[in-house]
């Protein structure tokens, strides 16, 4: 009963945190916004990549990247045998950009609520949490990109 409601609580936490993106950035669909966020920490994937890591079949996957360049967000590299790379536009970059920024700083609104002693009890739980996910780079590498935020 208690992971359900541990569960629970972290879909309403991630729930929050995308509302503050899509509140801040509401003309861009989720798909898009993660999109751009995992073109900001990885450079130049193949279509193929972004489809497995955001949830979406290649086809779909391609209409995205389709909107994305339409509205020069991204831009396609020439084929590299038979995949076709994405990477961002200077203007795709400072919208990542953005959108992590909003998403940083809502969860340090909710962040700010916990003492020294929460956080780092929070952080371990993080950690033990996101080591089982298959994910870009690892747990690890994204706490020391944010070590010594405020």
């Amino acid at each position: 009963m208690q992971a359900n409601n541990l569960a629970d609580q972290l879909c309403e936490i991630s729930t929050a945190l995308e509302d503050a993106v899509v509140q801040t950035h509401g003309e861009l669909p989720t798909r898009s916004v993660t999109t751009l966020l995992l073109l900001r920490r990885c450079a130049a994937p193949s279509i193929k990549f972004i489809s497995k890591q955001i949830g979406l079949s290649h086809s779909a996957t391609v209409r995205l990247i389709d909107r994305l360049e339409n509205a020069q967000l991204v831009q396609r590299m020439k084929r590299e045998r038979r995949h076709v790379r994405v990477f961002l536009t200077a203007g795709g970059k400072t919208k990542a950009d953005e959108l992590a920024k909003v998403r940083t700083q809502a969860a340090q609104t909710l962040l700010a609520r916990l003492d020294d002693e929460q956080c780092i009890a929070l952080s371990k739980a993080f950690t033990q949490i996101m080591s089982g996910i298959d994910r870009l780079g690892s747990f690890e590498d994204l706490a020391s990109l944010t070590a010594g935020r405020p």
